[in-house]
């Protein structure tokens, strides 16, 4: 694979391998977060966001900005008829902690709200990425 843009993401594998491509390698020095909006033919837009050095846990008012800021920037792209696909990561190779249960549950409710389609969230840690399991999603 050339460049991440250059691939479609329309299912889980392709989603997973683009991830694998856009953060690997594995090996974080904090917690941050990967949003990225995919156009509705699966093309990735040219849109990822990275935002590091993110609380233990997540506010209201950052959830709400985030949800703002991705719908702003999904009308400005006419990719409202997308998807989006967010990506939690963190140092270690423990499974997810407490503290990542709580932002993976935040962050499925607050892309399920968008007006676009929502991909499941990914979890990350030093070993690679996977699609959040439900419990992980129940905080």
């Amino acid at each position: 694979m050339d460049r991440p843009d250059a691939l479609t993401v329309r299912d889980l594998d392709e989603l997973q391998q683009w991830w694998r491509f856009v953060v690997g390698p594995w090996g974080f020095e904090r917690r941050q977060l990967f949003v990225v909006l995919v156009a509705v033919d699966g093309t990735v837009m040219p849109s990822l966001m990275n935002v590091v050095d993110l609380p233990r846990r997540p506010d209201d008012e950052s959830l709400d900005g985030l949800a703002e800021v991705l719908t702003g920037l999904a009308e400005r792209v006419g990719a409202l008829d997308g998807s989006v696909a967010a990506l939690w990561a963190r140092p270690g190779v423990r499974g997810p902690s407490s503290d990542d249960v709580v932002w993976l549950s935040a962050l499925h409710r607050v892309l399920s709200a968008l007006p676009m389609r929502a991909w499941p969230v990914y979890y990350a840690n030093d070993d690679g990425p996977r699609p959040a399991v439900p419990d992980e999603l129940v905080a």
